[in-house]
């Protein structure tokens, strides 16, 4: 069973416990119940580095942040942002407090901020709202911490076949990506368009991804493949029209 659902966005947030909590929460229960009423005997459940990341204690081991690591700073009542991982932290404890009674074994894969291709027109994605922003010139900030959405699929299915695989798994760059890095990327592979200056921000290593690629056999997307196929894409779909220099 593979279970990928939960609400993810940070704005317009008036009722964090309507809005994201009890839908992640309630989600992952009857999921995870049915799971254990049918007698599947692995469940892969999509989680989030949302329920790792510490934003003021920082990493446990005071380096990098690793699998060990649990969000215990984030609260329902706080901004959108934290509200949404509190929900990602709350379900996935859940998830294994179910499967801790059932007996069922339980993988969890921890994404950062997802980049990619994409398949659809939508434009209600975060992830798609944020780098259409960037492309269009009217966003020059982005999340630090990526991944590319083929390396998440690939870990998802990783982690139902490879006997060994356990616990959780953080899919993500290692180490940090400013909006003028992004920025500077597309300006050289689309020449004729121009993109905003964008935030500079030191890079620096932030997580380990070694155990994903270890235990899992992944090899981690570069981040400038992903965010010139995303924008490709975007832009190819009509979702995204930039700025012709």
């Amino acid at each position: 069973m593979f279970h990928t659902a939960s609400p993810f966005f940070t704005k317009d947030v008036t009722d964090p416990q309507k809005q994201l909590v009890e839908p992640a929460v309630h989600g992952t229960e009857n999921v995870l119940n049915a799971v254990a009423n049918a007698g599947i005997k692995r469940t892969v459940l999509t989680s989030s580095f949302a329920s790792v990341v510490k934003e003021k204690a920082g990493p446990s081991n005071g380096n990098l942040y690793t699998e060990e690591d649990w969000n215990d700073e984030s609260k329902p009542d706080m901004d959108g942002a934290h509200a949404y991982r509190y929900s990602k932290v709350t379900a996935e404890k859940t998830a294994w407090d179910i499967a801790k009674k059932h007996g069922f074994d339980l993988v969890v894969i921890n994404p950062t901020f997802v980049i990619g291709p994409v398949l659809s027109s939508r434009t209600d994605a975060t992830s798609i709202t944020i780098v259409k922003g960037i492309i269009e010139g009217t966003n020059d900030n982005i999340t630090p911490w990526v991944c590319d959405v083929r390396d998440i699929a690939r870990a998802h299915i990783r982690a139902a076949e490879v006997p060994t695989a356990k616990g959780r798994y953080i899919v993500s760059q290692g180490s940090t990506h400013d909006a003028k890095w992004f920025s500077q990327v597309l300006a050289k592979h689309f020449p004729n368009f121009k993109f905003p200056a964008g935030q500079e921000v030191p890079q620096k290593m932030v997580l380990d991804n070694s155990k994903v690629q270890k235990e899992l056999g992944m090899r981690l997307t570069d981040p400038a493949e992903s965010i010139i196929d995303m924008a490709t894409c975007l832009i190819q779909l009509g979702v995204a029209k930039p700025v012709p220099k």
